[in-house]
């Protein structure tokens, strides 16, 4: 049976409901826990090594909490079973073992929950009440996700520690930088303030800044982390910053910055650093991320500098983020955020984003060309060339001069130093004009540093019939989920609405990609916007097990990429799954695979059924098939609500429940 004999001493089921939910199933640690992390166990719960498909399963909430009566925790889980995963999102059942005890939960449900800030929020999942019953410690919490389709693997998660405690808070400290400071209870910075706590070897401590206004952040000077996370919250709006420091750097791993009081000013910052990917993740609770300067101001004549909102894998949890790029790259978990005026990706590498609001997202204004030089030779040699070598605004890149096909002088392009004299686009022109005979070059636009000029490698271009005007641009596009260092297992990208944004919706390329969910998704994309044209969702590499089904994209089709070659071409396995989504078009490259499962997707009025598909229905567009998805509205209107398929989701985007047959796409 599910479990796989890891000999609990208790086993029992939770109710068999679907929808909103009433009472949560329980579990508490068994009887042979002692308070030791694992103690409970017989043995432990170990997850298989993948042969074949296993669901993909992630924690909707951070672990390592602390609680002293009860903790609702739950994870969304789901497999395509044989083309659906209509009702219980294509699973049997989660199991849920703590320490000895194990608990099955048979359904999803609809779970509200009251934020950092106040506000009811529902998400789906499978959800379960750790109960405490009166004994202290670390109980260990492992998920089990059990298929319905029997080809599959199950897929167990964890260990997560969680933390029943008679108390929630082992120390309390207040931060108010104009009283006087009283070790132990008052502080006059929140570095301070955290300092004293790793000296006091805290373990869930509590930081309320009492005093609005701007807080600069500084180093407590030596690496620390608790059992759980230092909560820092204020009871008056706070600006962070780090202008010290250049990044917010405390050195206290597992921080839980909670609350909308909190702003983090990120222009005066480069991110929020984490210590070491195996230690406690920061936690960001309902608090806020904002650079006010505009999308495409450039320092030194580069982007901005801002690398994610915070190093390794945090948690994001119903947080506010305007003017930021990468935002949630690499995240733990995006749960409930909004994101506006950014650019670049919006949380890549994220191993679960569930039910966040995408808005005015785009990298266009960098990436539109600006003419920036005109070179031109007037000597006599038959033939003068120009050729830039490297990447878009990289390193030592090199613009070669050439007569008669021979070098007969070199830039080489500085990125680090502005004063170096070989910096700007400026320089390059004085260089020319100073040091080539016949050569003549004028300057038209120097906002952009050289390293930006063309964009990649330039090859020989002829600079002697008519004067060559080389422009500047920087090479950055925008994607909602891209991997980040070949990450592409157990993903789910869940519930984003989206809107004016100029980002690639689906976009899965070379790296192996298994056991990923993208659903429930609908996106449009800004049709004035420069990066308009280039946008398209595309599905690449060996993929198995990944499931794209009731998104819709009114404007932006899907190819399917058989045209690659080697790793980047794409090759479904049979447990891929295509369905119930709207594209203007889905384009199969090049010869169909008839491994992916296609059907009941809905294509513009116009677009070819595609090879190896069914159910495909065809009529409309993107401005006629949805209410109004320009502001963000999709609910389905016109041809979208004419055809409707079996539903392959219980819920839909907004937690409404679809029946049995409903219209494709992301709201029912």
């Amino acid at each position: 049976m599910p479990g796989f004999g890891f000999g609990f001493s208790s086993h029992s089921r939770s109710p068999s409901t679907l929808g909103e939910a009433g009472a949560l199933p329980s579990i508490a640690p068994s009887a042979s826990w002692t308070g030791t992390a694992g103690s409970g166990f017989a043995s432990t719960p170990v997850d298989p090594i993948r042969v074949t498909a296993k669901p993909a399963m992630r924690l909707l909430t951070p672990p390592n909490q602390f609680y002293t009566d009860g903790l609702t925790i739950g994870v969304l889980a789901m497999a395509n079973d044989r083309g659906s995963l209509f009702d219980t999102m294509g699973l049997t059942m989660v199991i849920v073992h703590c320490e000895g005890t194990s608990q099955e939960i048979l359904r999803p449900t609809l779970h509200t929950i009251t934020d950092a800030n106040g506000v009811a929020r529902t998400y789906p999942g499978w959800w379960i009440t750790l109960s405490h019953h009166g004994q202290d410690g670390e109980a260990q919490v492992f998920f089990e996700a059990v298929p319905r389709d029997g080809s599959m693997q199950n897929r167990v998660i964890g260990p997560f520690s969680f933390f029943p405690s008679a108390q929630l808070h082992d120390f309390s400290v207040e931060v108010a930088p104009s009283r006087p400071a009283v070790t132990g209870t008052r502080f006059q910075s929140i570095s301070a303030a955290v300092n004293w706590l790793r000296s006091q070897s805290a373990r869930n401590p509590l930081v309320t800044v009492t005093e609005g206004g701007i807080h600069d952040v500084t180093s407590i000077g030596g690496n620390y982390e608790g059992d759980g996370y230092c909560t820092i919250r204020a009871s008056e709006p706070v600006t962070l910053t780090a202008t010290s420091l250049g990044y917010l750097r405390l050195q206290y791993d597992g921080l839980h910055w909670q609350g909308e009081n909190l702003t983090f000013d990120a222009s005066t910052m480069t991110q929020v650093y984490h210590e070491s990917p195996t230690q406690r993740q920061h936690w960001f609770d309902g608090c806020r991320f904002v650079d006010a300067r505009p999308r495409e101001m450039l320092v030194d004549g580069n982007v901005k500098p801002f690398l994610y909102m915070c190093r390794d894998a945090a948690y994001f949890t119903e947080v506010y983020v305007e003017g930021i790029n990468d935002a949630a790259n690499g995240a733990s978990l995006v749960r409930g955020c909004t994101f506006r005026r950014g650019f670049r990706d919006v949380f890549s590498g994220a191993n679960l984003a569930i039910n966040n609001v995408v808005e005015n997202w785009t990298s266009g204004a960098l990436r539109t060309p600006l003419d920036a030089l005109t070179v031109q030779y007037g000597g006599i040699a038959n033939s003068a060339t120009i050729e830039i070598s490297g990447l878009n605004n990289t390193s030592n890149r090199v613009v070669t001069f050439r007569e008669n096909g021979a070098s007969v002088a070199t830039f080489t392009i500085d990125r680090d130093n502005p004063s170096s004299g070989y910096y700007w686009v400026s320089d390059l022109v004085n260089f020319v004009n100073a040091s080539l005979a016949d050569w003549s070059a004028t300057l038209l636009d120097d906002t952009r540093r050289a390293a930006a000029l063309y964009g990649n490698t330039m090859p020989p271009t002829n600079a002697k019939s008519s004067a060559l005007t080389v422009t500047t641009w920087f090479d950055h596009h925008s994607d909602l989920w891209q991997s980040v260092s070949g990450h592409g297992e157990n993903i789910i990208v869940w519930g984003t609405r989206g809107y004016r944004v100029a980002l690639q919706n689906l976009a899965l390329g070379a790296h192996p990609y298994s056991d990923f969910v993208f659903a429930n998704n609908a996106l449009h994309s800004d049709e004035a916007d420069f990066d308009f044209g280039m946008l398209i969702n595309q599905l690449g590499g060996d993929e198995s097990h990944v499931v794209a089904v009731h998104n819709s994209f009114p404007n932006q089709y899907l190819a399917l990429r058989t045209d690659f070659t080697g790793v980047r071409r794409y090759n479904p396995d049979g447990y891929c799954l295509l369905a119930a989504n709207v594209f203007p078009a889905i384009v199969w490259q090049s010869a169909a695979d008839s491994d992916l499962v296609l059907r009941d997707n809905h294509l513009h009025a116009g677009a070819d059924v595609p090879a190896s598909s069914s159910g495909t229905s065809v009529g409309g567009d993107a401005d006629n098939l949805f209410v109004d998805a320009a502001t963000g509205d999709f609910r389905p209107s016109g041809d979208l609500l004419a055809n409707p398929a079996p539903a392959l989701l219980a819920f839909d985007l907004h937690g409404a429940r679809r029946g049995a047959s409903a219209a494709k796409g992301a709201v029912a």
